[in-house]
């Protein structure tokens, strides 16, 4: 089993990232790699950002330099001193206003918004006019060449989210994705996260994650089900945010439910009995000064089976 765990939003530092990382390994918990959201690339969200257009300082493909300063050491050192990889979230869309421009100039973009994985879509939604058409073979290579001074670099693999833009968004991004790590390196075997499917995209070494779920009785219950029609609809590595997600806002807040210490056992030994890739997720309530809970803002621990590389 390979564990990994992801803190959602609120990686401070460089520090704070090594002082994790050390205390994982100090408590013996098992960890693979950690995965970690916007602020690994951006110190801010792109939601609240005007249709079409973006903000100029909005760097799409770089490093943060608040938490990597020496991306290329900093990544090598963590591999070799803590042996954990790190992965980044990505976004199938663009938010730097130069490159968004061009990209309208090119033809790139997708008319429509995402939709935000919702059913049926709340119009708008968001990120209109932003998102790449990754269906255009152009495209796909553009991308896959701003993806190589990060691979190079060091990244290990992609947590990609909020592809919902298209129906075959997730397959086209990932094979952009797969294209880039095939021109950095042929042996390394292509893996990511996915927020969505369309049949078929296993094969290009993609996992699946069901979107957030509520830390409630009810949705645990349902989880079995729900993985096997995600299986049944073409999605094999399908796994779920096992624990819950406590984010949840305004009138879905009181049936979000609390993630307390028997839901996350009992779904963490569901996880591990029947899925075929564990993802165990789990946003907790707690006293930033308490220094007990330091690792336990928001976490999301995954682990897959090892799959043969071919």
């Amino acid at each position: 089993m390979n564990y990994r765990v992801a803190q959602w939003w609120g990686w401070k530092d460089r520090a704070y990232i090594e002082d994790t990382m050390q205390r994982f390994r100090d408590g013996f918990f098992p960890i693979d790699a950690v995965i970690i959201d916007f602020e690994w690339f951006t110190n801010e969200t792109d939601y609240d950002y005007p249709p079409d257009t973006g903000k100029s300082y909005y760097e799409d493909f770089g490093f943060n330099e608040v938490l990597f300063p020496e991306p290329q050491y900093q990544l090598s050192d963590y591999n070799d001193r803590f042996h954990i990889k790190v992965a980044g979230i990505r976004k199938p869309r663009i938010g730097n206003t130069a490159t968004i421009a061009d990209a309208r100039k090119k033809g790139w973009l997708l008319k429509n918004c995402e939709p935000g994985g919702g059913y049926p879509p709340i119009a708008p939604g968001y990120a209109c006019g932003r998102g790449l058409n990754y269906s255009l073979p152009e495209v796909r290579d553009w991308y896959a060449d701003q993806l190589q001074p990060l691979l190079d670099a060091g990244m290990a693999f992609w947590w990609n989210d909020e592809g919902e833009s298209d129906y075959f968004t997730f397959h086209y991004w990932n094979e952009a994705q797969r294209q880039a790590l095939q021109k950095w390196q042929l042996s390394e075997r292509f893996f990511s996260v996915n927020r969505a499917f369309s049949p078929g995209m296993a094969r290009l070494g993609a996992t699946v994650w069901t979107g957030d779920v509520f830390a409630n009785w009810a949705t645990l219950e349902g989880t079995p089900g729900t993985m096997l029609k995600w299986i049944l609809a073409g999605a094999p590595y399908v796994s779920c945010d096992s624990g819950g997600d406590t984010l949840a806002v305004g009138s879905v807040a009181a049936a979000a439910g609390n993630a307390n210490g028997s839901r996350l056992m009992l779904a963490l030994q569901l996880a591990c009995a029947v899925f075929p890739a564990i993802r165990f997720w789990a946003c907790l309530a707690y006293n930033a000064q308490d220094e007990s809970a330091a690792v336990c803002t928001v976490i999301r621990v995954l682990a897959a089976h090892n799959q043969d590389a071919s």
